[in-house]
């Protein structure tokens, strides 16, 4: 009577297992590239709150007509720099120069 020899996996059956392991680390993958585009996409501020407001501007005035408050948004007209003090472009350039 002749021993048979023990059973061994075929290298086919190792590609398979190599194969599987592969499909099953690059889905997990992007799974997590996935969570994580969408948390950053979460925390991304909204377009509503980046907008202008169109909500109206209320201004408080006493009995005698002098403004003593702001309410909402003031929509000022812009100002030329040329009317600025010398001073206020400075400041501006100063501020600029620290930061960088």
């Amino acid at each position: 009577m002749e021993a048979t020899p023990p059973a061994t996996r075929s290298g086919r059956s190792a590609i398979k297992t190599v194969l599987a392991t592969a499909c099953i680390a690059v889905a997990v993958l992007l799974i997590a590239l996935a969570a994580f585009a969408l948390d950053t996409l979460r925390r991304l501020p909204q377009p509503k709150a980046l907008a202008p407001s169109n909500a109206p501007a209320v201004v408080l005035l006493t009995r005698g007509g002098e403004v003593f408050a702001h309410r909402g948004v003031l929509r000022e007209p812009p100002v030329d720099v040329r009317q600025l003090p010398p001073y206020v472009p400075q400041a501006f350039v100063a501020i600029e120069d620290r930061r960088f």
